[in-house]
């Protein structure tokens, strides 16, 4: 008798869940952006958004939540109901590098969050001034051995992916070269631009233009060895000089804990299905944007695989934001 009324509650429980997948959602739905409008971040974000509205008869509507480096808004995620009206887009940093740099993070993006879809990846691509007389990875090696400390590179900020992948480089390459950390992207560009530092490990939306009319030179990119982007046809990957060398950054898309399965699985085939669409995945191609679709359990897994990564190279180098 226990038994049947256990298997008559499961069935039950599962009923209910599916009845809800399929009226969801019934009101408008919140997406936090951790990153002030117009980066990269609010971009994918509000080309999701766009398409979901129309895919879901309910508006998505940008909430941008600026600042500390993604904490503010993936701190208001957390504190979300997990209903299916508030999820958020978020680059790689605030997910997976913020856990290995502040000892005190107000959340914890493994029980916090859920893992919704994964959506783009961007390689970082090594951008040097045309005043540096290097126009090879082997060059920059040579010239960084031969004076220790005197090349420059820009990033967005101490512990974004633009900085690590400097230490990363330094670490592999066994070189110095000097961090000039900046307030965000667009400063850190600009101070490459001027000559005021030599070099930026960027991504290709960050530099494409800049590379195209010759203000910067694209001396590699992180990608596996052997292997370029599309952007970029003639640009080898760094791997191709130093063994192992990889780094890329990422956007996708979480949910507060706990919300129904059934909308997480609802939620992530609705943008997986937005990011394959041809005209859209076209468009972030030619950005410098590799469209990669990824399911719940498959990005989760990538999450946990570079938390791990980054973790190891900041306990060795004892880098810390506070």
């Amino acid at each position: 008798m226990k038994k049947a009324i256990l298997v008559a509650l499961g069935v039950v429980f599962f009923a209910a869940h599916a009845v809800l997948a399929q009226s969801w959602p019934q009101k408008p739905i919140r997406m936090i952006v951790p990153f002030p409008p117009g980066g990269g971040n609010d971009l994918i974000g509000r080309i999701v958004a766009q398409s979901l509205t129309k895919r879901l008869g309910q508006n998505v509507i940008v909430d941008n939540r600026a600042g500390a480096n993604g904490i503010i808004g993936l701190q208001a995620l957390k504190q979300a109901p997990a209903d299916g009206y508030t999820f958020a887009t978020s680059s790689d940093g605030p997910l997976v590098i913020n856990p290995a740099m502040y000892e005190n993070l107000p959340y914890d993006p493994q029980k916090d969050f859920v893992a919704v879809a994964l959506a783009v990846t961007q390689p970082i691509v090594l951008a040097a001034h045309p005043s540096l007389p290097v126009r090879s990875v082997k060059q920059l090696l040579a010239l960084a051995r031969a004076k220790p400390g005197a090349v420059s590179y820009s990033s967005f900020g101490i512990g974004n992916i633009s900085h690590l992948s400097g230490e990363l480089f330094s670490s592999a390459g066994g070189v110095r070269l000097l961090h000039v950390p900046y307030k965000g992207g667009e400063p850190a560009i600009v101070a490459l631009l001027s000559g005021e530092v030599q070099l930026l490990f960027g991504t290709a939306q960050n530099v494409l233009e800049h590379t195209r009319t010759k203000k910067l030179i694209a001396l590699g990119t992180g990608e596996p060895a052997g292997r370029r982007l599309p952007s970029m046809p003639d640009v080898p990957a760094i791997a191709d000089t130093i063994a192992g060398y990889e780094t890329k950054t990422w956007n996708g898309f979480v949910a507060p804990a706990n919300m129904p399965r059934e909308i997480v699985d609802r939620l992530s085939r609705e943008i997986r299905a937005i990011i394959q669409e041809k005209d859209i995945s076209a468009n972030l191609v030619t950005m410098g944007v590799t469209p990669m679709p990824l399911g719940p359990d498959d990005y989760a897994a990538l999450m946990r695989r570079d938390a791990e990564k980054w973790a190891r190279l900041t306990k060795t180098l004892n880098i810390r934001a506070n």
